[in-house]
Parts: structure tokens; C-alpha cells; sequence
């Protein structure tokens, strides 16, 4: 999403408030201390920029329009995250899918060879935000630290497009890249799917819904995932007010996703921790956050893999908050996650 003049005003004066904070350490603690009895536990750097949203009000999602909510995305995005590396060449697509035409993005870091490991990524949003923009500079860096292929897929978004469309689209862009995967550079046989947030529970469903065709994922990486719209899980209780990520917010996201439809919520597409069996999926690498509402739907649908039998590695960032992996200009704990989860999805690949 483009945005405009004085939005691009607001992302530099917000960048220069975010720069002031992290400079001073004692301002970086006292920040830290104001977080109640999480503070030990919060990194700093977060502790500062959990402060500038308490200031800027701008993941207060209640009475916005979806397109209000996407551009607030993009602003805190633009002044948290690290722009692409320079070595990664970007190039637009367009998949043919049971679903209709759906954009795409091929991320291709300079070295990385034909024949190489990909991974076909699902943004976050809360299925209402989020776009190819959002995750560029994610997406380029797992190319880069990986030594993957990256394709990012643009799915259809809520409150336009609600439930179901976004698992079908999901489900439909993996399918369709497998068949161009090889003219890309990409060994079809070691195609991850993985996402962030809204995007881990998609690349979840696509898991579930492709165990059974001729080519299925060889991995899936769920990244602080939302897999259970019942949202009834203690970490929600716990951590559902001060840590970014709050309860309303994610109200308002399933809200605008579900249609109010207190049924999607218990469908296995939407709510994969209900999935009846989980049993032949491809082998998982799951990540949470300690301090989001998220966590324990991450933590328990890996246990629930584990049960059945797949190959799981969990690991908790204990420190940080949702979103983490779009906070690697302001954060040394999230810039630091990136790389360990590059490595992880790197290693689990080779070893495909």
C-alpha cells in the first residue's frame, strides 16, 4: 500500500521519536519498568516501542474502517521494520489458481542457485490487513539468510472477502507454484509453507489440506500463530491488554473475518488446534512469542503435532511480543529471531 504524503511525514517524526527512546538506556529501562509485572521479562527496545504505540494509538483498531487499519499497519511497519536487503531481486507474478489470478511476489537473493529451497509465505494481518508491501523486507531477508526462494502470495482479505477465501486462495497458491516451482529456480521438493500470525494459521490449513496431494509441503513454519478462534487459551487472559497484540484488537480482526459468525469459529479452516487429526502432515517449526495473547494456541497445537507422531521444534521468545519479525529496525531480540529462525528453516530444508 502506497502511502501518502503526510503519512510518509508521520512514519520520519515517528521514527525519529523511536530513535530518541532507544538512544538512553536509563529512558529504555524506566520504559521497560512502566510494563507492571512483566517488566523483567520484556526486552527494552520493546518496552520503548510498546510506549510509542501507547502514544500513537495506532494499534487501537475499534471504530476503523479496514482501510484505516491496513494504512496504520503500513506506518508502523515502515517505522519498525528494516527496508529489503540490497542483494535480493524482487520480481512480480501472477498465479493462475481454482481461485482466480492472485499477485505474487519471487524473492531471489544474489548466490542463491537453481534448484534451491523455497518457501511459499503467507503475511499476517489478522486476515484484514497485510499485503505483498508489508513483508517485503521480511520476505527478502529469509531469501538472504535462508538461501531460499522466497514467493509471498496476496490473498483475498476481509471484511470484502471473509471466510472461507482466504484458506482457498492459500490452498490454491501453493498448489499453483508447485506446478512453476522447477521454471523458478525452486526444488518442488523442498517447498515450505510458512507465515506470520494470520499467515502461520494459513500456512497451518494448507498443511491440513494438502497432506494427501503428489506434492505437499516439506515444511510448515508457524510463526506466533492464531489457530483457535475460540480464543479461550490462559494466555489470552494473561496477556490480552499491554502488549501490542491486545483482546480488542483481535475481536476486531475475527469479527471482520468471520462475518460474526460464531460457527467459523470452530471450523478446522479457520481454527486449525480443532482439527479432528493432524496426523501425516509435513514436519513443523513453531514459534511464539512469551508476551502474546497468541502464545498458548502456538504451544498447544505443536503438542497436539507432536501427539501425532510430525516432527515439531518449538521455540519461545520469551522477551518479545507479536510481530516480532517486523521489528528488526528498533529491536536487537526480534533482528536476532529472524536470523535464528532463517537458520532453523534453512537447516530443515537441507536436510529434506
Amino acid at each position: 500500500m502506497e502511502l501518502s504524503k503526510a503519512e510518509r511525514l508521520r512514519v520520519s517524526v515517528m521514527k525519529r521519536a523511536l530513535r530518541v527512546l532507544l538512544r538512553s538506556p536509563t529512558t529504555r529501562d524506566a520504559l521497560a519498568k512502566n510494563r507492571g509485572a512483566r517488566a523483567a521479562q520484556v526486552e527494552p527496545e520493546t518496552a520503548a516501542m510498546l510506549r510509542l504505540d501507547d502514544l500513537s494509538g495506532d494499534s487501537v483498531l475499534n471504530g476503523r474502517t479496514a482501510d484505516q487499519a491496513r494504512r496504520a499497519m503500513c506506518i508502523n511497519i515502515a517505522v519498525t521494520d528494516l527496508p529489503a536487503p540490497d542483494d535480493v531481486s524482487i520480481t512480480p507474478l501472477t498465479l493462475e489458481t481454482d481461485s482466480g489470478p492472485l499477485p505474487a511476489r519471487l524473492y531471489h537473493a544474489r548466490g542463491v542457485p537453481q534448484g534451491a529451497p523455497g518457501i511459499v509465505f503467507y503475511h499476517g494481518g489478522g486476515f484484514v490487513t497485510g499485503d505483498l508491501d508489508t513483508h517485503e523486507g521480511l520476505c527478502a531477508r529469509m531469501s538472504q539468510l535462508a538461501r531460499v526462494r522466497v514467493i509471498s502470495v496476496e490473498y483475498r482479505l476481509a471484511p470484502e472477502h471473509p471466510f472461507p477465501a482466504a484458506p482457498e486462495d492459500c490452498v490454491a497458491a501453493f498448489r499453483a507454484i508447485t506446478k512453476i516451482a522447477e521454471a523458478h529456480g525452486v526444488d518442488s521438493k523442498r517447498l515450505a509453507v510458512m507465515g506470520d500470525s494470520a499467515g502461520g494459521n494459513l500456512s497451518a490449513v494448507v498443511a491440513l489440506k494438502t497432506r494427501g496431494d503428489a506434492i505437499q509441503p516439506a515444511l510448515q513454519v508457524l510463526v506466533y500463530p492464531g489457530l483457535d478462534m475460540r480464543r479461550s487459551l490462559p494466555s489470552h487472559a494473561q496477556l490480552g491488554v499491554g502488549w501490542f497484540l491486545t483482546t480488542d484488537m483481535i475481536n476486531w480482526f475475527y469479527d471482520h473475518y468471520s462475518g460474526k459468525d460464531e460457527a467459523v469459529a470452530l471450523n478446522p479452516d479457520a481454527s486449525p488446534l480443532l482439527a479432528p487429526d493432524v496426523s501425516g502432515v509435513c514436519p513443523a517449526l513453531v514459534y511464539v512469542a512469551g508476551l502474546d495473547p497468541l502464545r498458548d494456541e502456538g504451544l498447544a497445537y505443536a503438542a497436539r503435532l507432536s501427539e501425532a507422531g510430525v516432527d515439531v521444534q518449538t521455540k519461545d521468545f520469551t522477551h518479545l511480543i507479536h510481530g516480532f519479525l517486523l521489528m528488526t529496525a528498533a529491536s536487537p531480540g526480534s533482528a536476532e529471531a529472524v536470523v535464528h529462525i532463517a537458520k532453523d528453516v534453512a537447516q530443515a530444508l537441507k536436510a529434506r
